[in-house]
């Protein structure tokens, strides 16, 4: 991305310079990206991230006025009652823009970003789309500049993470600065993992296995829930889901955050084992406990193994019939198989067991839309001026030349046979 002008004479007119931050700056000519009301100046030769427009405009319907639900408010002024908003990893601030311009009843949008390329390109834009009364430009680290607003006041009303794979290291600092009754906006383009590619990955950073299933979009989105309400738990707070959606690459959910301690104790009734039959991928969940309410009692407690276990089991006695005159009647097994079955089971193969895109041989990753369809590469600096394609073409096979060039490289260590040469013999 291109410097600013500011930017461009510090560096004394020439090709290119250093900045504080040690990213390499260069003039080069600006393109208009416009998404919904807002303009973004992007680098000309910059890639665009096509596929994820869907992505802001769900956005903009997604913050709503706080506190005026019944009152019809212009987009794009001031409203000194209204709510405060956190874009905390803005890049260029196109989102931000497009919630001034687009969200009524808004009283500061903060558009913050690390990189200090990124915040002179977040100025530009701001200027550019004459939006400077709302949008200002914050230049921090995402969890530091949450962490700052955790005192009640600076809250925000709705906090924005649209981060490159995980937004896990952000949700601590995001559950304690949004305000009560905020919301959050939380993206994941890591849908590998979330859809079993990588259960082990996907435990450290959620806190959750996935498995490779039919559902395994809805499983990545419940997953996502689950690590945000256990971060909330932390802090005596708790979320209620207002919008959750998968498509193409990524994942999408919108929480509201309450605070109640109450609450947070039936977090451990919502979250359940997932077992999985390996032939016909048959799902039953397990809840980790529940809550027993009785008048005004109300008592929390840990749920029982899964009954369909033993399900299997009396179904298959019935087919292979035990001696149970050889069990006394207080025996664990003779109780067990005296209880009536919960689901019925059937032995028969299942007909999905063998699934028609398995009988057709269809891929598992069908045809792209288009080329370079999918999450593009994390935001660097312009050392790299060509595109995509040039790109993968020079470094295409450039491990197998590093090991081409090592191999011709000649050996220091000494020969076997020359071992002894040099030395004198001594009688």
């Amino acid at each position: 991305m291109a410097s600013s002008e500011k930017g461009s004479e510090e560096t004394g007119g020439s090709n290119g310079g250093n900045d504080e931050m040690g990213f390499v700056i260069d003039k080069r000519p600006f393109t208009h990206v416009q998404e919904g009301k807002a303009e973004d100046e992007e680098d000309a030769k910059k890639e665009t991230e096509g596929t994820q427009e869907s992505n802001k405009e769900v956005n903009t319907e997604e913050v709503p006025p706080a506190e005026k639900k019944f009152t019809i408010l212009e987009p794009g002024k001031k409203d000194p009652e209204g709510i405060r908003i956190l874009e905390a990893l803005a890049a260029s601030g196109l989102r931000s823009i497009r919630y001034a311009h687009e969200v009524g009843g808004v009283v500061e949008i903060v558009a913050n970003d690390f990189s200090k390329q990124a915040v002179e390109c977040i100025e530009r834009n701001i200027t550019h789309n004459k939006v400077e009364d709302i949008v200002t430009s914050s230049y921090s680290d995402a969890s530091m500049a949450m962490y700052k607003s955790y005192e009640q006041g600076k809250r925000f009303h709705a906090i924005d993470l649209d981060p490159y794979g995980s937004p896990h290291i952000f949700l601590d600092s995001a559950v304690k600065s949004v305000a009560d009754g905020g919301i959050l906006l939380v993206t994941c383009t890591d849908m590998a993992v979330l859809c079993g590619n990588s259960p082990e990955t996907c435990y450290t950073k959620y806190g959750a296995l996935s498995i490779k299933s039919k559902a395994c979009h809805e499983i990545a989105l419940r997953i996502v829930l689950q690590c945000i309400e256990s971060h909330a738990n932390r802090y005596g707070r708790h979320i209620v889901p207002l919008l959750s959606m998968s498509a193409d690459f990524y994942v999408r959910v919108v929480v509201q955050v309450f605070t109640s301690q109450f609450k947070c104790k039936e977090s451990f009734s919502k979250v359940s084992w997932l077992y999985q039959c390996v032939g016909c991928e048959t799902t039953t969940l397990q809840p980790l406990g529940r809550v027993v309410v009785n008048g005004k009692s109300v008592k929390y407690q840990l749920s029982p193994g899964p009954a369909i276990i033993w399900d299997i089991v009396r179904a298959w006695e019935k087919s292979n019939p035990a001696n149970k005159e050889k069990m006394a009647p207080d025996r664990p097994g003779r109780r067990i198989l005296e209880k009536n079955s919960e689901t019925e089971i059937n032995f028969e193969i299942h007909p999905d067991s063998n699934p028609q895109s398995r009988k057709q041989e269809l891929l598992r990753f069908q045809v792209k839309p288009e080329k370079n369809w999918g999450p593009k590469s994390r935001a660097k600096t312009s050392l790299f001026h060509g595109n995509q394609d040039d790109k993968r073409s020079r470094n295409q096979g450039k491990k197998r030349r590093i090991q081409a060039n090592v191999e011709q490289l000649p050996s220091k260590l000494p020969k076997e046979n020359d071992s002894n040469e040099g030395k004198e013999t001594r009688n």
